[in-house]
């Protein structure tokens, strides 16, 4: 799941059994190569499709105003599950859906 690094913070404090979260607040937990690597799929920039697949993401829980989550509402390969003005969530429809 690629998720907004404030939602991984309540992912991890408010759920028992934690999904996998790609990301939190703690930033320096993560190293350069991983917070650019969350920014360049974040923000939709090239590269963004081969490193959803990368990271075998299936799942994306991320705010909406997000490129990324602009982009994949358009494609037919994903499909938002919800989504307000605060938090989207979209999965992909080809994989198994689990990260």
């Amino acid at each position: 799941m690629l998720n907004d690094p404030h939602f991984g913070n309540v992912l991890m404090w408010k759920i028992d059994k934690t999904p996998p979260v790609f990301i939190d607040s703690r930033y320096n937990l993560y190293g350069n190569t991983l917070l650019q690597d969350y920014w360049t799929m974040a923000e939709n920039k090239a590269g963004a499709q081969q490193l959803l697949d990368k990271y075998s993401i299936d799942w994306i829980f991320l705010n909406p105003k997000m490129q990324l989550v602009k982009a994949l509402s358009q494609d037919p390969q994903w499909t938002v599950l919800y989504q307000d003005s605060e938090a989207a969530i979209v999965a992909r429809k080809s994989h198994k859906q689990g990260n």
